[in-house]
């Protein structure tokens, strides 16, 4: 296969991949059909991880560039423990580094949260209130 079949190939997979996403999700709900969903799991799986890594393999610069990583967890915070090396400080760091774009928005939301509304006044002392 040449590359612009190759690219061709990928876009169809991704098309097709929406659809049996959708088809199983369909599936899930509304038929009891073991069999049904087992089928589409098995194209899901198929087009994931045997067909589309050859193409990547032949032509890597098709692959999808990974996806940024994120914290996902289902500890509450009051289960968290931090290791002596990281203080709170650290943590409020990376939290308000991904906030800054949208710190006006925060300081709004923050306004009827008092906890946060101390939190934030310590870091970000000359906040002012605007007006939607």
């Amino acid at each position: 296969m040449d590359r612009k079949e190759a690219v061709a190939i990928v876009r169809q997979w991704k098309e097709a991949s929406l659809s049996l996403n959708d088809a199983i999700r369909i599936a899930i709900d509304h038929t009891q059909e073991m069999k049904l969903r087992h089928q589409i799991g098995e194209l899901i799986i198929d087009l994931h991880f045997r067909i589309l890594p050859q193409i990547y393999d032949q032509y890597p610069d098709l692959r999808p560039p990974p996806e940024k990583p994120r914290i996902s967890s289902r500890l509450s915070w009051n289960k968290v423990k931090l290791p002596p090396s990281i203080s709170e400080k650290d943590i409020d760091g990376i939290i308000f580094s991904e906030l800054k774009s949208h710190w006006r928005k925060v300081a709004s939301a923050a306004e009827d949260h008092p906890p946060f509304q101390r939190l934030i006044a310590k870091r970000v002392p000359t906040i002012k209130r605007y007006a939607p």
